[in-house]
């Protein structure tokens, strides 16, 4: 028999005159001793009910709601709640635990990272794919070695990457027929032969899928030949040219009346601070940061760092040097040197390239901001010209800005600046189209008016639009999948290479736009 639960005995029995139950499971006492009538519902509701599967405690007779009013009491039921649907009485202590479990990928703060991925649904089985994933990021971490300073957490992402482009490639039958492993363990064998980076842009970093893609695209940018009609609807109009700052007319006057500033007082472009200029400054006296704020998010609230320490907008300068001044204003550079235009150096145009890339070198001086090396290259990326440009008379060098224009000397220019213009005259005329990167400060430290150029700092725009550029590196890295100005304080910035970055991103420009390269061609 069943043990009795005694349920009834708050009913009274309905036969309580005739009754021949012997028990009776109904009470027999008289109506008024007895409490008020509950309802059936009311009474199953107070059973204890079976512990759920995940429930982290069982249920007891206090867990449950024992409200006494029967349209809002409801029977707890045993199957599992629907998604979204809430319940008045608490069934388990936490929830619980959800059908599926999604494909996840997750890395510690050290050590090898982890794959999290429900088994059923992953191609290859993940106790596989986990060993060979550690093997990877081991190798990727001796790879790198010299970057874990710069980069602690690149071995861990550069391993997950690698793994997940061999994984995406994978079906469920090839692991059975071993192709997955024998991917694995040829890439990490081809990782391996890599030659250790230096930098963080050095071409060994990567996955072998990205390696392939920037030789790919170096490949297809080689066996591109350029020609002057793909460029002629990229050439910048004369309105483009004075919103993006060009020099478009030389200003009034002859030039040249006021070379240096030597004896003036001038604000600092460095820490903002006034100065008087003088030939031979102090080499501490300006304490500055280098590197340029950018905005980054610390603890939730975004704020402007600095790129060469880490430090906040406003806090102390990490370098010291010389105070320095640059200047911007047309009128203010022809004062310093004359402007004139690139039909003056070659009238003819006999002799001269269709297609020049420039870059220059820029440095520090009494007069300025002042160019020391000049470079070209043609539409194939040789050199045409390369030129380290002496100070006019009168003019002090005060700082060779290493760290960006590469330059510690120039007791080896021969030409100063008007010698330098008549010799690029013999490459560049009228009618070429000359190719840079923010070309109108080149032009500008060039003096030189020239009205056909193609600028990638307009190709490839800033978000913010003009005047915001975004910087040639990034450009590089980004549509050449090349490193460049990876020199640090001693070594600087090489302008022959810059410039051929420049070209290849217009090259690039042309390849992905085939249906303006074809207008293009026609028109002409």
């Amino acid at each position: 028999m069943f043990r009795h639960q005694g349920l009834f005995q708050k009913l009274r029995c309905p036969d309580v005159d005739s009754c021949t139950r012997t028990p009776c499971p109904f009470s027999h006492k008289s109506s008024t001793e007895l409490p008020r009538p509950t309802s059936i519902t009311d009474a199953l509701s107070r059973v204890v009910k079976p512990t759920p599967i995940g429930a982290s405690r069982p249920i007891t007779q206090s867990n449950v709601s024992t409200s006494s009013s029967s349209t809002s009491q409801r029977v707890v039921s045993l199957k599992r709640e629907a998604p979204g649907s809430s319940s008045g009485a608490s069934t388990s202590s936490s929830p619980e635990p959800p059908r599926k479990i999604q494909k996840v990928v997750a890395t510690t703060t050290t050590g090898a990272p982890r794959i999290q991925a429900n088994p059923m649904h992953s191609k290859v089985p993940v106790v596989d794919r986990q060993k060979l994933l550690s093997t990877m990021y081991d190798i990727f971490r001796t790879l790198y070695a010299s970057l874990l300073m710069l980069d602690p957490g690149l071995p861990a992402r550069h391993a997950l990457a690698q793994e997940l482009e061999i994984y995406d490639k994978a079906s469920r039958s090839t692991y059975r027929n071993v192709d997955w492993k024998f991917s694995m363990i040829t890439t990490m064998a081809s990782i391996k032969k890599r030659p250790h980076p230096d930098s963080l842009s050095h071409p060994s970093v990567g996955t072998s899928g990205e390696l392939a893609e920037r030789a790919a695209k170096t490949s297809s940018l080689s066996e591109f030949k350029l020609k002057a009609s793909h460029l002629e609807y990229l050439v910048l109009s004369r309105d483009d040219m004075i919103l993006w700052e060009y020099v478009v007319d030389p200003p009034p006057g002859p030039g040249g009346d006021r070379p240096s500033e030597v004896g003036n007082a001038i604000k600092c472009e460095r820490c903002d601070s006034q100065y008087v200029v003088t030939a031979k400054p102090s080499r501490t006296e300006c304490v500055y940061h280098w590197g340029r704020a950018y905005g980054q998010k610390v603890n939730g609230v975004r704020e402007a760092i600095h790129r060469c320490c880490s430090m906040p907008s406003g806090s102390p300068g990490c370098q010291k040097g010389p105070h320095v001044f640059s200047e911007k204003r047309a009128a203010a550079l022809h004062s310093r040197h004359p402007f004139s235009s690139s039909e003056s150096t070659c009238p003819s145009g006999t002799g001269t390239v269709d297609i020049c890339a420039i870059d220059c070198e820029m440095i520090y001086t009494t007069a300025g901001m002042s160019m020391a090396r000049v470079s070209g290259v043609n539409k194939d990326g040789a050199e045409i010209f390369d030129y380290l440009v002496r100070m006019d008379k009168g003019v002090d060098v005060v700082d060779y800005n290493t760290r960006f224009s590469g330059i510690t000397s120039l007791d080896d220019a021969l030409l100063d600046l008007d010698h330098a213009r008549q010799a690029i005259g013999a490459f560049v005329g009228p009618n070429t189209i000359i190719i840079g990167h923010a070309l109108e400060n080149d032009l500008k430290t060039l003096r030189m008016i020239h009205n056909r150029v193609v600028d990638t700092a307009t190709l490839y725009k800033h978000q913010a639009g003009a005047p915001y550029r975004r910087s040639l590196r990034e450009l590089s890295r980004e549509y050449l999948g090349i490193a460049i100005q990876t020199g640090d304080g001693t070594t600087g910035h090489s302008s022959l290479e810059d410039a051929r970055a420049t070209l290849d991103l217009v090259k690039c420009w042309v390849i992905e736009h085939p249906e303006l390269r074809k207008a293009s061609t026609n028109s002409s």
